[in-house]
């Protein structure tokens, strides 16, 4: 878990190194992963991961506000930055956006997975 701590303790020395990615809050996930699974008989030998599944929409929810370029750039350099500095942690982190999930979804083609995909997406419009 050294990369985990190395996050927690990069937070702690200069709080705003990561500005848009809420790293505080995926280090303590992964740590309560590892604990459930080092605790629960029947998760040992199981690999523990972190999935991060997240939204780039084109326009702030609460304020109608058009989200930049910019921070969204931001936001996929520090999830970057998250996983290498944790590759190889006994908590495997993965991220995912909304956008790949649903196109993931998509290719199976006749099945309710690609109906529910269609579902999200005419929705959400993520």
């Amino acid at each position: 878990m050294k990369g985990f701590e190395g996050i927690r303790d990069a937070l702690r020395d200069d709080p705003a190194c990561y500005s848009r990615l809420d790293a505080a809050q995926l280090f303590k996930h992964a740590f309560a992963l590892r604990t459930a699974v080092h605790r629960r008989r029947e998760y040992l030998g199981l690999t523990p991961i972190l999935y991060y599944l997240f939204a780039e929409p084109g326009i702030w929810p609460k304020t109608g506000e058009p989200v930049d370029a910019g921070s969204k750039s931001r936001h996929r350099q520090e999830i970057e930055q998250f996983a290498a500095a944790v590759a190889g942690d006994e908590v495997r982190f993965v991220a995912c956006s909304y956008r790949q999930l649903l196109a993931s979804w998509s290719r199976h083609a006749g099945s309710s997975i690609h109906a529910h995909a269609e579902a999200v997406a005419e929705r959400f419009s993520p």
